[in-house]
């Protein structure tokens, strides 16, 4: 696009008028388009609005959609997602055990938060748990320090979902 020497650049716009409902909301009330990084022309509400009484309209041809779209996926991919969801529902329910214990242990006062940070010294805000095999490995962190050593373990990992403790241990030493 020609701009003239003269002219300034463009403000970023903060707001846009929605066509359906000619409300004036902030960017973010309208959803972006992932492949092509631009926002959508109605707001959420409307989009929202107009799928409900889509799928109130025409509640056959919106499953048969979804059908077809799921006979079009791969079965190898579908079956690795379902290995990992189920992966993931089996580490979640050992760490929500982990930090049942461990808020146990606090209410009980056998375990006590630290007066400072282990990592920089300032006042800690979170409990991180080293590794959930022990109920005790935990050290008293900032959040800014937490999200630090989480960082490492993902950079070590090679990026992607973060990954927890007791996986990588075994793929490091591998």
């Amino acid at each position: 696009m020609h701009r003239p020497k003269n002219r300034p650049p463009r403000a970023p716009r903060l707001t846009r008028v929605c066509p359906r409902c000619g409300r004036e909301q902030p960017i973010p009330e309208f959803y972006l388009h992932r492949a092509t990084g631009r926002r959508a022309s109605h707001c959420r509400a409307c989009c929202r609005a107009y799928r409900r009484r889509y799928y109130a309209a025409h509640p056959e041809r919106v499953k048969a959609a979804v059908l077809a779209s799921r006979r079009r996926e791969d079965p190898a991919r579908r079956r690795a997602r379902n290995r990992r969801y189920a992966r993931r529902a089996r580490q979640r329910r050992a760490q929500a055990a982990v930090r049942e214990r461990t808020r146990r242990l606090r209410i009980l006062g056998l375990l006590t938060l630290a007066d400072h940070c282990q990592d920089c010294g300032r006042t800690p805000q979170v409990v991180h748990h080293e590794t959930y095999g022990d109920v005790l490995a935990l050290v008293s962190l900032c959040r800014s320090c937490h999200m630090k050593r989480h960082f490492r373990i993902w950079r070590k990992t090679g990026g992607g979902p973060v990954r927890y403790p007791w996986e990588y241990d075994r793929e490091v030493d591998a």
